[in-house]
């Protein structure tokens, strides 16, 4: 019997057999090609494909670049006039997703693992005229249902919860359809077809929640207009954002845009959103910046943003008929927004124009705003609210996301009734136990229950309530201060300032808007809001600051320890027949932040009145209305939105001004000045300034 034991060598051959077996299941499917796939090689004159390269890159069709899903949460999706397509920006390979259903454009998410993808014939010659909504399952490629629509020559599909909003180009008109069904027109807005309705972003206004922006190519000089599809009425509408414009992607303050007849890549501001001083701020048109041109002026087409990067198509020249060519060629290009700098362009097969860029995989606003991170690693169980996980992905064709508010300015999530534009849904894979909780949800209420403006109403272009303009809140003591202040009638005067810090770069704007106008800094914050600086005559006036301040912020707003949450403090001080000119206040220190004013000397007539100064906001459609001035009465306005100021006594005029944070600010963002000390305001991020010793005064 020992003869038919195994030797050790027999042993040996025996466990590398199964060794081999074992390697090459794991080894081989790896190189599987799905049915009918074709398999390209690199191109030979390719280059490495690295953050300088120029190179061309081919793809597979069938698996997925990568190892598994998680690899697909970093892609982005190009939506071409042949095939829709994942694109890797890392790697600059691409693979497509379906093909051969005509012209693919606007996409938004549905359950996991698929999306919705506009399909329709291509416009010179079509054979048919039909056009649908295709509900595509990207990991088999496969299409699991199908929606004919009521357009022709669709250019965007948009969702928002259970809306979807379709660019009817060819019939110069928008409409909406419900989700799931989709099997009706609800609204609807007509527009011209010279107008061409091209892109679609919603506005995420909840006074008007069927209102989305469409830019109006025009064939031409461009415009944007801002619709209700449920009164059929243009809000707003804005000219001169650019030549046959495409791509409408709210970025910061404003919508990043391609130029597509100048060649550039550019920044629209509109009018209410723009820094005081700057040109172009007249009733219809914004500024328009600039980020990047190519003197090429080359067709662009597609646009995503995200982390600060734009990702944009570049067609090859070519006449319409071309557009749909199996040879057809594009190339994505990558922008630092933040530098204004092309960090890497490469050429993509993809068999025609590319039209849309997106990530519907990751948030539901891919198209039309920014997406403020890539997805991290998906966390193995359910998180906890304040554990939120990575994506904005929709779970379940009737479900939406959670409504998660990422705050950035503190880094951690508050619950929401809806997304507001320029702060889209962001989830914080981190937990810290020991960062402040809000113990307020209705965010129309401050920790007293007291109402203030609505936060996110500032960081929209779309305010018209009264709520969401101005509130008058109370009266404060006011007496002492005042007494203070008037003991040298001139100490708002810059040289009698000598022992506070000094802020430069910002003269030039004052004489522009506030001639006349003299303030004293006590804290002050750049430009974002994020940093914030204590300035010495805090320290000067503090005695009978204080008390105005707790009043105001601990015991009517209910902020436990006020001096953390403010932003800006200074005392605006308005000379005898001077005038603050219409202006909008700018930057995050405005939309992160409410500002409350404190009349604390307000000029009298002969008969008493207050009438000699006149402070009135613009309301929209009601025109300008007055606020009423009274010694101690505090008030709130929206300064994201116009206002001026007149002072037509023969006296000074003085308001104490407060923005505050709703969230107190980290003692690692919060600085102290010395006296003497000068810092330029555009810089002040970078001004040398010693940390604020402990957590309050």
């Amino acid at each position: 019997m020992d003869s038919l034991r195994p030797t050790g060598h027999e042993k040996l051959f025996v466990i590398a057999v199964i060794l081999i077996g074992f390697v090459a299941s794991l080894w081989l499917p790896s190189f599987k090609i799905a049915s009918g796939g074709r398999q390209f090689g690199p191109f030979p004159a390719g280059g490495s494909g690295g953050p300088a390269s120029n190179s061309i890159h081919f793809f597979r069709s069938g698996q997925f670049l990568g190892p598994g899903p998680k690899a697909k949460m970093r892609n982005l999706v190009l939506a071409t006039h042949g095939r829709l397509m994942w694109f890797d920006p890392i790697s600059k390979h691409a693979e497509i997703i379906h093909e051969g259903r005509g012209v693919y454009y606007g996409m938004f998410p549905s359950a996991e693992n698929t999306m919705w993808v506009v399909s329709r014939p291509h416009n010179w010659h079509p054979r048919t005229s039909s056009e649908a909504l295709l509900l595509v399952d990207y990991s088999n490629r496969k299409i699991i249902r199908e929606v004919v629509i009521p357009s022709r020559f669709t250019h965007d599909a948009i969702r928002h919860k259970n809306r979807v909003f379709i660019a009817d180009t060819g019939s110069g008109r928008v409409f909406e359809l419900e989700l799931p069904t989709m099997n009706r027109v609800l609204y609807s807005v007509n527009f011209t077809k010279k107008e061409h309705p091209n892109t679609l972003a919603y506005a995420n206004d909840p006074s008007h929640p069927h209102a989305v922006w469409v830019v109006l190519h025009n064939l031409g000089a461009s415009k944007v207009a801002l619709v209700d599809l449920e009164s059929g009425k243009r809000l707003r509408e804005y000219e001169g954002i650019g030549e046959k414009v495409h791509g409408f992607v709210q970025w910061g303050d404003g919508f990043i845009i391609l130029n597509s007849g100048a060649g550039q890549v550019c920044k629209f501001t509109p009018p209410s959103e723009m820094p005081a001083g700057q040109v172009g701020s007249d009733s219809n048109k914004g500024v328009l910046d600039i980020l990047w041109e190519d003197a090429g002026k080359p067709f662009m087409k597609g646009l995503a943003v995200v982390e600060n990067i734009a990702y944009f198509g570049i067609a090859e020249s070519g006449e319409r008929p071309s557009r749909g060519e199996a040879s057809k060629m594009a190339e994505v290009a990558a922008l630092d927004l933040h530098r204004r700098r092309i960090l890497w362009k490469t050429r993509i097969q993809t068999r025609g124009l590319l039209n849309v860029i997106g990530a519907p995989h990751i948030a539901e606003w891919s198209t039309y705003q920014h997406v403020r991170s890539w997805p991290q690693v998906l966390l193995a169980r359910t998180p906890a609210p304040e554990q939120v996980g990575t994506s904005a992905v929709i779970d379940e064709e009737e479900k939406h996301p959670s409504p998660w508010y990422h705050d950035f300015r503190t880094g951690h999530s508050e619950q929401l009734s809806e997304p507001h534009l320029g702060e889209p849904r962001v989830y914080n894979t981190s937990s810290d136990k020991n960062k402040p909780k809000r113990n307020h949800q209705n965010f129309h209420t401050s920790p007293s229950g007291v109402e203030w403006i609505d936060l996110q109403k500032k960081k929209t272009f779309t305010a018209t309530k009264d709520g969401d303009i101005f509130i008058q809140h109370g009266s404060v003591d006011v007496a002492e201060l005042k007494a203070m202040l008037q003991t040298d009638p001139f100490f708002c005067r810059p040289e009698n300032q000598k022992g506070n810090a000094k802020l430069g770069g910002r003269q030039s704007n004052m004489n522009r808007f506030k001639p006349g106008v003299d303030s004293v800094i006590l804290i002050f914050s750049d430009f974002s809001g994020m940093f914030v600086y204590k300035f010495p005559y805090f320290y000067k006036y503090q005695e009978k600051l204080m008390p105005v301040l707790l009043s105001v912020l601990r015991d009517h707003f209910g902020l436990s320890d006020p001096v953390q949450h403010i932003m800006r403090l200074q005392f605006a001080c308005m000379n005898p027949k001077s005038k603050i000119l219409k202006h909008t206040d700018h930057g995050g220190w405005v939309k992160n932040g409410h500002r409350i004013h404190i009349p604390v000397v307000v000029p009298k007539t002969n008969d008493g009145s207050t009438d000699a100064v006149q402070f009135v906001v613009d309301h929209g459609e009601k025109g300008f209305v007055n606020v009423p001035l009274n010694e101690g009465h505090f008030f709130e306005i929206n300064n994201g939105v116009p206002h001026m100021v007149t002072n037509d006594a023969l006296s000074r005029r003085i308001h104490l001004l407060v923005d505050f944070a709703e969230d107190p600010i980290p003692p690692t963002r919060r600085f102290v000045l010395e006296p003497g000390q000068e810092c330029a305001y555009d810089k002040l991020q970078n001004c040398a300034a010693r940390l604020e010793v402990g957590a309050s005064v």
